[in-house]
């Protein structure tokens, strides 16, 4: 009778040492911009996020909207997102908190098919696609305006690529993975480039109700980062997958970020330096001018750590 009483009462303990932790609901997106998605999967597939000390539930989404509808609704507490979806919620008045950057979210490009277009001279007159409130808006806006080009909206990568193939469009701005993929097909011609960074946006309601959270996810990102490093090849051809592009791109589209090319056990860098903090407030100027937002947020209050 003991020996039942205490080994039912290890199951119990077992049982609730597996529910214990710091509640976590996080969201990456599932075929977006490099890092985002391939730490996103490392987190889905190890225990990096349990060895840190959550009881967390990790899930891929398609756009940067439906990330921020899941941080908006309660769905997500955390997201792994680019730089303006940090802005935009900021401008909507949410009320989230960017707890770092891991730096590059590789490059977005004005991009042609191969052909009569040269230089940006050439499109004056013509049209440029890109997608409105996202971190491809605003250098499609400055380079329609350097071109003397009018500037379209359309909902995807996918429809924007259609359209140029179709020549609906005469030129898209693309974004890494994808704008790697369409530069080694040799099926585009690169007029312009620029990066764009990585944000990891936290509700502040959530910091608020635990406030050791932001540390311990940072120390988890770092890890799977280093994960990252050692399993690239098996990383890589997973995101390949999903986003249909090849694991030689992803690997070429992810090496312009820092964190991503440095070698196994170096430090991972996740600050938000004054460069970044001024290219956020920048954007926030820009979207609010564009009726994007229905304010201009003040940046630095909604950085964790400053």
């Amino acid at each position: 009778m003991r020996l039942g009483l205490f080994s039912l009462f290890a199951i119990l303990l077992t049982a609730c040492q597996q529910h214990t932790g710091i509640p976590l609901s996080l969201a990456f997106p599932a075929q977006g911009s490099v890092m985002n998605t391939q730490l996103g999967l490392i987190l889905q597939k190890t225990d990096i996020l349990k060895d840190a000390g959550f009881l967390a539930k990790v899930t891929g989404l398609g756009t940067g909207r439906e990330l921020k509808v899941a941080l908006v609704s309660g769905q997500a507490d955390v997201i792994l997102t680019s730089q303006t979806n940090f802005v935009v919620l900021l401008g909507e008045g949410y009320d989230a908190r960017a707890l770092g950057s891991l730096g590059s979210a590789g490059r977005y490009g004005l991009i042609v098919k191969n052909g009569r277009v040269n230089s940006l001279n050439d499109l004056k007159g013509k049209t440029i696609a890109t997608i409105f409130g996202t971190s491809i808006h605003q250098p499609a806006m400055e380079w329609a305006d350097a071109a003397g080009a009018k500037v379209v909206n359309i909902g995807s990568i996918a429809a924007m690529a259609s359209a140029l193939e179709a020549g609906a469009v005469d030129a898209i701005v693309s974004w890494d993975p994808y704008l790697t993929g369409s530069l080694d097909r040799q099926s585009a011609k690169l007029l312009k480039d620029d990066h764009f960074d990585l944000i990891t946006v936290a509700s502040n309601a959530y910091l608020a109700k635990h406030n050791e959270a932001a540390a311990k996810l940072k120390v988890a990102l770092a890890k799977a980062v280093d994960y990252l490093r050692v399993h690239r090849e098996e990383i890589n051809r997973e995101f390949g997958q999903m986003a249909k592009v090849g694991i030689n791109v992803i690997d070429k589209a992810s090496q312009s970020n820092q964190n991503y090319s440095a070698p196994p056990g170096s430090p991972v860098q996740q600050g938000i330096s004054k460069k970044l903090r001024t290219k956020l407030n920048q954007e926030a100027e820009f979207l609010f001018h564009e009726k994007v937002i229905q304010s201009k947020p003040e940046i630095d209050s909604h950085i964790w750590g400053i």
